[in-house]
């Protein structure tokens, strides 16, 4: 897969076939529009294209309203090069770039294929303003140069999928049906740091991680399963303020069952499967060591469907 920072880098291909937004995370809805990408190319030939941002628009238009991300950058070009997308291009979304018309973005694009098609989702909104629509693409419709197929809004389980709906249903703690929608268990990376390793004087080690950009989901225990150099290990994970003593900042704190390497300086996933317990209070290490026992029974008496699954399933 070819990655460029600009439309215009991009070298000439004869039919294009593009789809532009967001993308994160890649939940069902998304994935349905990369699959009809690779299913046209598939039976009209041509070149698959993804325009997407190397930050989210967000952080220039609106940076207080900046959303927790359900995935990193890294995610989004490991899950594209997966499928087989031919060409990404990853736009850094500029005041500059907020400033375009739809009609001059439009016209950008339509010039710099010999043939083009577009496969949008059904709220797609693009140019200054957000005044281009698929409206405005349909009026557009030529068959010869230009064409449209729009992908209708996905439900599933009797949910309508979007983004906005998986954060919530992670921050509410519910990560069985925010991986439903995800159609892949929700992860959080990071890099391993040094804990206060208390948990060792109580034999439950944990690997720490910071993750200032991702959705957290709520405080609690979980069910977990972590990544290391693409091998799955199944473990339990504790999210919020310390269990004894009083921190402002969350933390993340794995524990990996049968598991005794060192990982600092590492990164790891942490995938979310399922949660055991709201965050309790303890008032001595010996109270805390027996909850932990029994969420570590729990734990391994769970037999879920995605357990140690991949990423990109």
């Amino acid at each position: 897969m070819n990655i460029y920072n600009h439309l215009n880098e991009i070298p000439s291909v004869p039919r294009g076939i593009m789809t532009i937004g967001t993308f994160d995370g890649f939940h069902r809805g998304h994935r349905g529009i990369i699959d009809r990408l690779i299913e046209d190319k598939r039976k009209n030939g041509g070149n698959t294209i993804v325009l997407s941002f190397s930050n989210h628009p967000f952080e220039v238009l609106s940076p207080e309203k900046i959303p927790g991300k359900l995935a990193s950058q890294e995610y989004k070009v490991d899950f594209l090069s997966s499928k087989g997308i031919d060409h990404l291009i990853l736009v850094p979304f500029t005041r500059q770039f907020a400033e375009i018309s739809h009609t001059e973005f439009f016209q950008g694009l339509r010039t710099s294929f010999q043939r083009l098609k577009l496969i949008l989702g059904h709220d797609f909104r693009f140019g200054k303003g957000n005044l281009g629509g698929l409206e405005y693409l349909t009026k557009m419709m030529d068959g010869y140069v230009f064409d449209l197929e729009i992908v209708s809004q996905v439900s599933h389980e009797g949910y309508q999928v979007s983004s906005s709906l998986i954060r919530n249903l992670i921050q509410e703690g519910d990560l069985e049906k925010a991986n439903s929608l995800l159609q892949r268990e929700y992860f959080m990376t990071g890099t391993c740091i040094q804990g206060d390793q208390m948990g060792r004087t109580i034999d439950y080690p944990t690997v720490n991680i910071v993750n200032q950009e991702q959705v957290y989901p709520k405080n609690g225990v979980y069910k977990t399963v972590i990544e290391i150099d693409k091998k799955f290990y199944s473990s339990m994970t504790f999210i919020g303020n310390k269990s004894l003593g009083d921190h402002e900042d969350r933390v993340i704190e794995t524990h990996i069952f049968d598991f005794n390497k060192s990982l600092y300086g590492e990164t790891v996933h942490i995938h979310f499967q399922k949660r055991l317990r709201d965050q309790m209070k303890f008032e001595s290490l010996d109270e805390l060591k027996d909850q932990l026992d029994k969420d570590k029974t729990m734990a391994q008496s769970l037999k879920l469907k995605s357990d140690l699954s991949p990423s990109f399933n």
